[in-house]
């Protein structure tokens, strides 16, 4: 009898030690870790380093290191790219600007975002801009006020680029380099608060969109009309680049 309680503790124990393992809240900032017994709110996270730096509060970002839905994303965006450029063949130029963006978008570091607000002083202020992180394990992304503009898509060169206060997005677009079947029109903006929209370049249809620091820029290839996959794939690289951890 002692015997098998004995070996019912041991159990308990292995089920206790293992259930407060999993009930940590395991937060990076940057580049350091913090740890949390139980549940824990945005203003609590933030406060070890709210005050180290002049932190950019709109370009920064919550990413929840548990949830697999940008990984699945990012595979089911490179199988649509991949199914396209089988179709094609390997010296069309349909198929170099494509390999190209499939280069680019295998080389990103996703995770998924979380809707989120970060700043210090609003989580401190209003109770609803203080959410509570439940335990798992986070990335919190925090930049200084960003001077490039990250390019990609069906761009010669993607990458940063430099990016100026008061920036119209005409004047960085015309700093960029497209290929020869990238979508002279529109542009995808991505903004660091990770809101996705659709934005007219061309002298014909531009307006005066004046850029967030921090901002992504992904250039649509040119879609066909005769095919939808296309225009499937402009619109899952920018949803993807929403997810993005920026460097």
């Amino acid at each position: 009898m002692e015997l098998r309680l004995g070996k019912v503790f041991v159990f308990l124990l292995m089920y206790l030690c293992s259930v407060s393992a999993y009930a940590k809240v395991s937060i990076f900032i940057n580049q350091q870790a913090f740890e949390y017994d139980m549940p824990v709110r945005l203003n609590q996270v933030l406060a070890p380093v709210s005050s180290s730096t002049d932190w950019y509060w709109p370009a920064s970002a919550v990413y929840d290191l548990n949830d697999p839905t940008a990984e699945t994303l990012k595979k089911e965006t490179l199988d649509l790219i991949l199914s396209e450029l089988k179709r094609l063949d390997s010296d069309d130029v349909d198929y170099i600007v494509l390999d190209n963006v499939y280069r680019q978008v295998s080389s990103w570091s996703v995770a998924t975002r979380k809707h989120v607000e970060v700043s210090y002083n609003l989580a401190r202020v209003y109770p609803s801009k203080n959410p509570m992180f439940q335990p798992g394990k986070y990335l919190i992304r925090l930049f200084m006020r960003p001077e490039v503009t990250h390019v990609s898509g069906a761009v010669k060169t993607a990458g940063a680029y430099q990016f100026k206060n008061n920036s119209e997005l005409a004047s960085i677009s015309h700093g960029v380099a497209l290929s020869p079947n990238a979508n002279n029109s529109d542009v995808w903006v991505i903004s660091p608060q990770g809101e996705v929209s659709i934005e007219g370049k061309a002298y014909w249809n531009k307006g005066f969109n004046q850029l967030m620091p921090g901002s992504q820029l992904y250039f649509p290839v040119s879609e066909s009309l005769f095919s939808s996959s296309i225009a499937k794939i402009n619109e899952r690289v920018a949803q993807l680049a929403v997810h993005r951890i920026l460097p």
